[in-house]
């Protein structure tokens, strides 16, 4: 289904009636409520006096010029509100025009939005039996609350941990292999040339960025995995060389993690949705979680170091439902890793490249 997403005009404030309506979760084989109900206060506050206010922000869904569905964010004390300064979500479509992908669509359009204005984090609340709830950890929210009826879902828009034991980022397994003892002279020899931890993280990055091949770019077959595989061999794809990177940074006490971002193979060639991985860096100079992307520069590929503006190799592009991964996590993606390993060469993975994460089941 062709489908446009865009900014809500002021004279279309009014549909948000109907949306609000819509968004209502009806059990199945309940009877719906009457229209009257978007009129009582708990639902008011989604729509009254929309557009005064800075944090009131909407996208729409257009289908041949018709508007089926809106998502749309404001400073409110919903049931979704867990402080001030953080946006709330509600988003709905025409009954006809869900499951096909209009409403991911229209998440991914206005948490771009929300990033650029600079807001750090986002919240919804979303009923337990909605088969929205899967949309919704698909495109970066989390459960960090439940009652009986609902779960309280975050989004963090800046780059954050998944697990809140730093530990758990400094160590060592079958991927993650720094005690390797490679991995492990590699890592003394970018420390004796670099002056601080910064300058460290930097060569590392860059080393892996410019001295490990993708193999794609330079046309090997063979399919690298853990850290010390990639280095042994001097090519991976960007998951394998986000495992060296992490092995790395990690040898020294580094907190590093991993990134998946949903980004089109090819627009030409390959025009479909699969998964991109990158790090996630602690530096702790800046008390903050970074994002660096070592997946090697080519033509239109310029990812670089850097601690304020990220510069990674691929922009997110909202309007093609490519999806921004900001959440780190510590261990390599379950499914990502048996993709890598039961495909016997870089060509059948090339057909068989993840699409869905483990984390998000």
């Amino acid at each position: 289904m062709n489908y446009i997403i865009r900014k809500i005009r002021e004279n279309e404030y009014h549909l948000l009636e109907d949306f609000i309506y819509e968004a209502i979760f009806i059990p199945e084989g309940a009877e719906p409520p009457p229209k009257s109900i978007i009129n009582q206060p708990d639902l008011q506050v989604y729509i009254k006096d929309f557009g005064t206010k800075k944090d009131d922000i909407c996208f729409v869904a257009e289908v041949e010029s018709k508007i089926v569905g809106a998502v749309w964010v404001r400073d409110m004390k919903d049931y979704g509100h867990i402080e001030d300064g953080v946006p709330s979500f509600a988003i709905s479509l025409y009954k006809e025009y869900r499951n096909h992908g209009i409403g991911t669509g229209l998440m991914v359009a206005i948490l771009d939005e929300l990033r650029q204005r600079k807001y750090e984090k986002a919240s919804l609340a979303v009923q337990k039996a909605n088969y929205a709830v899967k949309m919704y950890k698909k495109v970066g929210f989390v459960i960090i609350g439940e009652n009986d009826e609902e779960y309280i879902m975050l989004c963090n828009l800046r780059p954050t941990p998944y697990e809140s034991n730093t530990e758990a980022y400094t160590k060592a397994d079958d991927i993650i292999d720094f005690r390797n003892d490679n991995i492990a002279k590699l890592a003394e020899l970018l420390s004796d040339s670099a002056e601080n931890e910064l300058e460290y993280i930097r060569k590392a990055y860059e080393f892996v960025r410019d001295k490990i091949s993708h193999s794609a770019d330079i046309g090997k077959d063979a399919i690298t995995c853990s850290a010390s595989e990639v280095l042994e061999n001097g090519h991976g794809i960007c998951f394998a060389k986000s495992h060296l990177l992490a092995a790395l940074l990690r040898y020294k006490g580094i907190p590093a993690g991993f990134c998946y971002q949903k980004l089109i193979l090819d627009d030409e060639t390959a025009p479909f949705l699969v998964y991109h991985g990158l790090n996630g860096v602690y530096i702790s100079e800046y008390k903050k979680w970074i994002r660096l992307d070592a997946r090697g520069n080519k033509n239109g590929v310029n990812a670089q170091f850097t601690v304020d503006e990220e510069q990674l190799a691929f922009p997110v592009r909202s309007e093609k439902n490519e999806i921004d991964g900001v959440i780190i996590f510590a261990d390599p993606d379950a499914k990502i890793l048996e993709k890598l390993k039961n495909n016997k060469t870089r060509s059948e993975l090339w057909h068989d490249l993840p699409t869905e994460l483990a984390y998000n089941s």
